[in-house]
């Protein structure tokens, strides 16, 4: 499997000269997939990340940990450059992963904080 770095710098480079783009508003500082209707929520984990700027870099993040199975919400906040991700009922992603996933997307992960989600919680 052919892995590459980028930064945020290249990610805009290839961005643009692949794609054309019109920007008519500015936009949000904060990329939320939609999650699947039908899925439990397991544990809440908020990963503070080092090197995300700009919304192509949220992005960026925001599409490797959304592919990822166990994975039932995720956004990613730029101001406070931070992802949190909201785990199916039952899965688990060990810190080694997520730091792996972190890294291979081109930053560097700073700290992880997990919060187990009662059955309460809506």
């Amino acid at each position: 499997m052919l892995k590459s770095h980028f930064t945020c710098g290249s990610i805009v480079a290839l961005f643009v000269t692949l794609t054309p783009v019109t920007f008519a508003a500015p936009m949000p500082a904060i990329v939320t997939a939609t999650p699947a209707p039908s899925v439990g929520k397991g544990e809440h984990v908020v990963v503070k990340v080092n090197g995300m700027v700009c919304d192509f870099c949220a992005r960026a993040v925001n599409k490797v940990f959304e592919r990822r199975p166990e994975v039932a919400d995720v956004s990613v906040d730029l101001d406070s450059q931070t992802l949190s991700l909201t785990l199916k009922a039952g899965a688990n992603m060990p810190d080694a992963t997520l730091k792996g996933l972190v890294k291979d997307a081109g930053y560097a992960l700073v700290s992880i904080e997990r919060h187990s989600m009662s059955a309460a919680t809506p």
